[in-house]
């Protein structure tokens, strides 16, 4: 064969194959649009099925990020009118409602990570009681909180732990503010120089009884494995060091809604460095305009590189319960989640458009995330967390 011919039928096995990575980039948008589509009818038959029933009063625990959601009025007319359902939730920490908390007289869990519904459904097995159906409701990726001088210092070319693009702010050397944590860094120290006092640390929740605490333990593993998810492998050696880190916080919230209100209330000498979720700080300037403005002007957002998702299942236990799960992934209570709340829907029609939320340094898209440990990782995490 001679090289003209060759190179001939080269192109033609590139074009071959740049043609199938075309069309199976079309099937698989096809694919997922088809997919929420057909969740967009299946709401519409099941609010038409349920507006024929008698109206329901369904009890649930929810994570603290989520009760302005669920005291939405827009979303309690919506389920009451629609659906036919009142709903009362209890605010509990993500790990302790899943491990520890009663379950009886409750129609379902909303904790905000699958580890915790794994948790869910463990603990069933052991205690008898069933789990009728769980669902991923909506996501939001855990961000660090911080503030104007400490964002500044981070981002200096002397130390590059932060960086700016198109006007976000990334956390963009995980493993370097990990190790000025463990290194005991001091606020005072002069190549910091902040008037802040004590070491350097970046404060999250209990691990042992929120979720958002729980993501960032397994966040925290995962840096410290390389940036990959630590594995069974791995995780022994990593354990002590996941330990120093929480303990050197000293006494932490047990909710991340309580977490954020003292995060905003004391400020930046008592939390330079707040592990949040993202729709905390976005809902807040919706439902403070009157303090939007001070809020965009004094706290920054920074997106880990990588973070990891919370994607707030909710796990009914009764009939009602599933009647809440179907009735969430109505297209117009997922735009709802969105755009008066913050949470990332992938509903049928929703962009995720930060615009509405006239606040810079919010992108479209996360796209640099890491997978949580597999559950049995995660479960060796809460335990050693859990032991004195």
């Amino acid at each position: 064969m001679n090289s003209g011919l060759k190179a001939f039928v080269g192109l033609l096995v590139v074009a071959g194959i740049g043609a199938l990575l075309y069309f199976g980039f079309l099937t698989k948008n096809a694919t997922e649009e088809s997919r929420k589509r057909n969740e967009a009818e299946q709401a519409t038959a099941d609010a038409a099925e349920a507006a024929k029933g008698p109206q329901i009063d369904i009890r649930i625990r929810a994570g603290g990020e989520k009760i302005g959601f669920l005291k939405d009025p827009v979303l309690i007319a919506l389920l009451r009118d629609r659906y036919r359902l009142t709903v009362s939730a209890e605010k509990s920490g993500s790990v302790e409602m899943s491990r520890d908390l009663p379950v009886q007289g409750f129609d379902a869990l909303w904790p905000a990570n699958d580890f915790c519904r794994q948790l869910v459904v463990e603990r069933s097995m052991r205690e008898g009681f069933k789990v009728v159906k769980s669902e991923d409701i909506f996501n939001s990726p855990i961000v660090i909180l911080s503030w104007p001088d400490p964002v500044r210092v981070f981002s200096s070319p002397s130390w590059k732990v932060v960086e700016k693009r198109n006007e976000i702010h990334y956390v963009v050397d995980m493993a370097k503010l990990v190790d000025l944590v463990e290194k005991d860094h001091k606020w005072k120290d002069p190549d910091i120089g902040l008037p802040y006092n004590g070491r350097v640390l970046v404060k999250s929740t209990d691990p042992v009884k929120s979720s958002s605490g729980n993501l960032f333990a397994g966040l925290l593993a995962n840096v410290m494995n390389g940036g990959d998810p630590a594995v069974s492998e791995t995780i022994d050696a990593i354990l002590p060091r996941v330990k120093s880190v929480f303990a050197r916080m000293g006494l932490k919230e047990e909710s991340s809604g309580t977490f954020f209100e003292h995060f905003l209330g004391m400020g930046v000498g008592t939390y330079p460095f707040g592990v949040a979720y993202e729709n905390q700080l976005l809902e807040l300037t919706l439902e403070q305009p009157a303090s939007a403005d001070v809020i965009r002007s004094n706290v920054t957002v920074l997106y880990p590189e990588p973070t990891v998702w919370a994607t707030h299942p909710m796990v009914a236990l009764t009939p009602a319960g599933k009647r809440l799960v179907d009735a969430m992934k109505d297209p117009e209570i997922q735009r709802i989640a969105w755009e008066r709340h913050g949470f990332r829907t992938g509903a049928m029609g929703s962009s995720n458009d930060p615009a509405v939320f006239q606040m810079r340094g919010i992108p479209q898209q996360i796209v640099s995330v890491v997978p949580l440990p597999e559950p049995a990782v995660m479960s060796k995490i809460l335990e050693a967390l859990s032991a004195p």
